[in-house]
Order: structure tokens, then C-alpha cells, then sequence
């Protein structure tokens, strides 16, 4: 679709321009920074303290885009869980080789 020559391919996708005024958005909360990053250890205390304020905002976020009703949670077992929220990535390797690259 955009001429790649051999041994290249696209690792990602950015999207730029301006919102639908037209329609409602806004940034989507992201997690607190102690709730993803850990040094040495992974620390679950901490997580879980922070997980139930997180989960909060994440569901108020959906309520004010009109999104269905899904937990953060939810959200993250079923994407590791699920090849239908690979969204075509499941076909990466493939790809990749048709592209000219020999992966072991």
C-alpha cells in the first residue's frame, strides 16, 4: 500500500491532526506511575493500593465518552487472552518475513 522496499516494514502507526469537534473526547487517564513501574521488584501492595483509584477514573472516563461498560482489569486479561484484540498484529511474523527478513 506505501511502496515499502524489501527488508522494511511499519512498526507503527501515528496518528496526527486535529479532534471531531464534533464529537466528545478527551485523554484517557492513565495509570499512576508507582502502579506500572517497579524497581527490582515487583511490588503488589503498592499496585493493589493504587489499582481500585485507577479503576474508578477509567470507568468515569467510558461513562463520559458513551463507551461500553468495561473494566481496566477486563480490559487487560482479555488482551492477553484474546487474538481478536491483536487487531491483525497475530500476523506479524508472517509480515516481517515477507518483507525479506529471515527469523529463526
Amino acid at each position: 500500500m506505501i511502496n515499502l522496499p524489501q527488508y522494511s516494514f511499519v512498526a507503527f502507526g501515528m496518528a496526527v491532526g486535529l479532534p471531531d469537534g464534533a464529537r466528545a473526547s478527551s485523554i484517557r487517564p492513565r495509570p499512576a506511575q508507582p502502579m506500572v513501574l517497579h524497581y527490582n521488584q515487583y511490588q503488589q501492595r503498592r499496585y493493589r493500593a493504587l489499582l481500585d483509584e485507577y479503576e474508578t477514573a477509567y470507568q468515569a472516563f467510558r461513562t463520559r465518552q458513551n463507551m461500553s461498560k468495561k473494566t481496566w482489569t477486563g480490559s487487560i486479561i482479555e488482551s492477553a487472552t484474546s487474538m481478536s484484540y491483536m487487531g491483525g498484529r497475530e500476523h506479524l511474523r508472517q509480515t516481517v518475513q515477507t518483507r525479506g527478513f529471515k527469523l529463526k
